[in-house]
């Protein structure tokens, strides 16, 4: 059996679109290899994969945005990556870039997973002069192509992020491998307003989000789009996950606004919303616009990442403009006013969805990490 390193500068308890995907394709490989996961040691307790050698990283005291980064592992990735067949890398932080680094010298195989856009993605999360957003963007771009060029195998989830990567001239193989969504645990509400009494929350109508609370995910925008929403109709809005404090204040001197904190029956809340909307500027798949498809529910999203083709405009969801708060205002407001339409979106979202599964993802990954 081939030893394999999973490297990632992301995992639980610290929820996002890596660590779900860590939480999801693990336990489905891990009875092909002999695995070790190596991520963060973020405070807030340690989640640990069964039958897998877990390492966890110890943290630094200082945050970037929303993150904490982990203290670069030098003597100790050498160490790990040693003896291992195969490297599965999920980020380019101090874990996945140095995994890649100490792998290439020691002529290992290294597959790298493209979760997001780096350069895109790093920019827009953190608060930065435009000078220096500007000079971080090429900076992070030339370490990032320099990272993938050592790299073996690159699995991306979207052509569109294939085209980005071939456009910068990687010439790296890349294979497209969609991520899935656990459709059993995502499922639509049988009855919303006991799905709403389930989490506490009044039958009222439920404009909601989820995911990680981060400055690329705009929730200025939609919280600019509420106001305008509620002086027109009886609703909430309901902000599902955790991130940076910048919208504290906000939310605590809005009673309309409804966060729930760190929580992990995400599905629970999902079927307790009537629209969910994603105001992002950037994403590659978005995990949670999927998970709420999933849920039957009508989504509002911005044309990002693998939603720009997915949702066909009031079809399988709707698109609005980034940063149009009064768009997407208007937007929810003509769903809170055509429910049969939300169903006929929610029904048609969930059946895109039925083509997602993270077991063909697992066994798509399998096959070509035993194919190096």
């Amino acid at each position: 059996m081939k030893k394999l390193l999973i490297t990632s500068d992301s995992g639980l308890p610290r929820w996002d679109g890596v660590a779900r995907f860590l939480y999801e394709i693990v336990p489905r490989i891990r009875g092909y290899f002999e695995t070790t996961v190596v991520t963060p040691g973020f405070k807030g307790g340690k989640y640990l994969f069964k039958d897998t050698v877990n390492v966890k990283i110890p943290t630094f005291r200082f945050s970037i945005a929303d993150y904490t980064p982990p203290k670069p592992p030098f003597r100790m990735m050498s160490s790990l990556v040693k003896d291992k067949d195969i490297i599965f890398v999920q980020t380019l932080g101090p874990i996945g870039a140095l995994s890649i680094i100490k792998g290439s010298k020691i002529k290992k195989k290294i597959v790298a997973y493209v979760h997001s856009i780096e350069w895109e993605l790093v920019t827009k999360a953190v608060k930065l002069p435009n000078g220096l957003t500007k000079k971080l963007y090429s900076q992070i771009k030339i370490f990032v192509k320099k990272m993938y060029e050592k790299c073996d195998l690159l699995l991306v989830p979207t052509e569109d992020i294939m085209k980005i990567l071939e456009k910068e001239n990687i010439k790296t193989r890349k294979v497209i491998i969609p991520l899935g969504v656990d459709l059993k645990r995502f499922r639509p509400s049988k009855n919303k307003r006991a799905s709403k009494k389930a989490v506490g929350l009044e039958d009222n109508f439920i404009i909601g989000f989820a995911g990680r609370i981060a400055r690329e995910k705009d929730l200025p925008t939609l919280f600019k789009a509420f106001e305008n929403v509620r002086k027109k109709i009886k609703c909430k809005l309901l902000i599902v996950g955790t991130g940076i404090r910048d919208y504290d204040k906000i939310i605590k001197e809005n009673k309309d606004i409804i966060a729930t904190g760190n929580i992990n029956n995400v599905e629970d809340y999902l079927r307790a919303m009537d629209v969910f909307v994603l105001p992002s500027l950037t994403e590659t798949s978005s995990s949670a616009t999927m998970e709420a498809m999933a849920s039957g529910l009508p989504c509002i999203t911005t044309p990002v990442g693998i939603m720009r083709k997915k949702i066909v405009n009031l079809k399988n969801g709707i698109k609005f403009t980034p940063g149009d708060s009064e768009g997407l205002a208007k937007k929810i407001i003509y769903l809170y006013k055509n429910k049969k339409l939300r169903q006929e979106i929610g029904r048609n979202a969930r059946r895109t969805m039925l083509n997602y599964s993270w077991d063909t993802t697992a066994k798509r990954i399998i096959r070509e990490l035993n194919n190096l």
